[in-house]
């Protein structure tokens, strides 16, 4: 990996960058044109299989593809697959956290994120801000 400021990337920001229609997503392309080339992107298979499936039935398979793909091809991601030592940490996760609206991925978010000692989360979802993490853009909320 690059010796860039890395920053982790949730399934609401994809989402935001990709559908225009998303609420988030002028934040979104503004904090992606605002940090490129200075920070390189982590996320997970399991984010980007989340993704694939909320993008296909806003914005349709056509764009939803040509969206992923560029994120495979760009030098400024990193997608990693998730082993099943991070799946059982983030089962681990899944079962304390009861109290907070965490889904899986959620879980897996912050076992692959601990694991690659990453503090910071591209997201517009409150959760990780509970969880302890900082989310950006900072209007994230």
């Amino acid at each position: 990996m690059n010796t860039r400021k890395r920053c982790f990337v949730d399934t609401s920001a994809l989402v935001a960058l990709a559908d225009r229609s998303d609420q988030y997503h002028k934040e979104a392309a503004a904090y992606a044109a605002r940090t490129r080339g200075s920070v390189h992107f982590v996320t997970t298979d399991y984010v980007l299989d989340e993704t694939a499936t909320r993008l296909r039935s806003s914005i349709g398979h056509t764009a939803t593809v040509k969206f992923l793909r560029a994120i495979f091809d760009s030098p400024s991601f990193t997608v990693v697959t998730v082993e099943p030592e991070v799946w059982r940490q983030a089962w681990m996760l899944f079962e304390k956290y009861e109290d907070q609206p965490l889904s899986f991925t959620d879980c897996v978010t912050v076992a692959v994120m601990r694991g690659l000692s990453m503090e910071t989360v591209f997201a517009f979802d409150r959760v990780f801000r509970r969880l302890g993490l900082s989310v950006v853009p900072e209007a994230a909320s």
